[in-house]
């Protein structure tokens, strides 16, 4: 690619990326989340002739999966979700400063969607390679009207996923933790605040089954970021009406997240033990096994080799705490690539990314793609071990 040709490619992401900012794509406006998928697939239209469009909506929220040939199984899925957690009005107003651009989903995960929407204008000519294109509109809040339906129930497969949304700098993604979302509510009886012992305090039950929980969950907490371990995170709590009066019911939001040997059955166990120890009842939100990339797989040995050839460098192995659509694809044993472009303040008031690094991650994926084409799958390398990831 040349200096020209390559400055093009970034001005053709970055316009891609900021019409899909600009879309207020959070979970309670679905019209905004039909209009980004409505212009995702105007967009691919120049292609209407080569390749097929499949578009769904569960319960109000809207998918897209465009596809190079007949097939529901192409070897190669490019995989983003288009809506995003709630922002500020003003950051669905792109911001575009030299190769900064910011705004919500600039880097989670509109920035890397661009790559895999210019990427598949590309490929989707070709035919060389089956690849195709899947678009979601619920990953924030659990996926289970996107990915889950289209792979379970839809039947979308795929030899191996590209899903670009974790390992920040290029770093390359081989395991996530499981996650356990629920909520629990406590229900007592009111009374005056002067008279406590006259009534049944909920938040206490709440305050109490969660303190209990935590050390099972994670009896010595660390912060250290190089350690692989569990969390738990009381993220909702809402409960009582005044001051001066016992509350008679609690309820809290719980997120759980936790590594092997665990599972989403033991953990849940655990809440559920817990919750008859308290007098509490739980209902389950969402839950995620723990993922683990299987080093050994052919795709993932290829793209390893691509990105020292494109990279220059040896790839970055580690884990990512939080969950995301790639625990879906590795239910069906399907081999996950996840890597991020340079960018930062994921769900945070300064979301960016940078667009060298954008057109980077389209390199990066085109010459993986090519050399898929080529036929040319390899062995693990010597140099990476399974070991690696003990220090991921």
């Amino acid at each position: 690619m040349t200096a020209e040709e390559r400055e093009e490619l970034k001005e053709r992401i970055a316009e891609t990326l900021e019409r899909l900012i600009s879309f207020k794509t959070v979970a309670s406006e679905e019209e905004e989340l039909r209009k980004v998928i409505d212009y995702v697939e105007e967009s691919l239209g120049d292609l209407k002739d080569v390749i097929e469009i499949h578009r769904y909506e569960f319960n109000g929220k809207h998918s897209l999966v465009a596809v190079n040939e007949d097939t529901r199984e192409p070897e190669v899925l490019l995989v983003a979700h288009l809506d995003v957690v709630d922002a500020p009005e003003d950051m669905f107003q792109p911001i575009r400063e030299g190769d900064i651009v910011r705004g919500r989903g600039a880097i989670d995960m509109k920035g890397p969607a661009a790559v895999l929407i210019e990427l598949f204008k590309e490929w989707g000519r070709k035919k060389e390679l089956s690849v195709g294109l899947m678009l979601t509109t619920d990953e924030e809040v659990g996926s289970e009207n996107g990915i889950k339906p289209l792979l379970f129930q839809e039947n979308w497969s795929s030899k191996v996923a590209i899903i670009p949304d974790g390992g920040l700098n290029f770093s390359i993604v081989t395991r996530n933790k499981g996650a356990f979302h629920f909520e629990v509510r406590a229900r007592g009886r009111t009374a005056h605040g002067s008279t406590p012992w006259l009534g049944e305090n909920a938040i206490d039950k709440i305050i109490s089954f969660y303190l209990d929980l935590k050390t099972f969950i994670h009896p010595q907490p660390t912060f250290d970021p190089e350690k692989w371990f569990n969390t738990i995170n009381l993220g909702v709590f809402q409960g009582g009406k005044k001051v001066n009066i016992v509350p008679s019911f609690a309820k809290a939001h719980i997120d759980i997240r936790f590594v092997k040997p665990y599972t989403v059955e033991q953990i849940e166990s655990i809440v559920q033990a817990l919750a008859l120890k308290w007098g509490v009842e739980y209902e389950v939100m969402s839950t995620a096994e723990v993922v683990e990339v299987p080093l050994e797989n052919p795709y993932i040995n290829t793209f390893i080799r691509v990105y020292k050839d494109v990279m220059g460098v040896e790839p970055t192995l580690e884990g990512e705490h939080g969950a995301t659509d790639a625990r879906f694809f590795a239910e069906k044993k399907i081999p996950i690539i996840t890597i991020y472009p340079v960018g930062g303040d994921l769900h945070g008031d300064n979301e960016w990314v940078d667009l060298d690094s954008l057109v980077t991650l389209y390199d990066l994926f085109d010459a993986y793609l090519s050399r898929l084409a080529r036929g040319e799958l390899e062995v693990l390398p010597e140099e990476v071990k399974e070991e690696d990831l003990s220090n991921a």
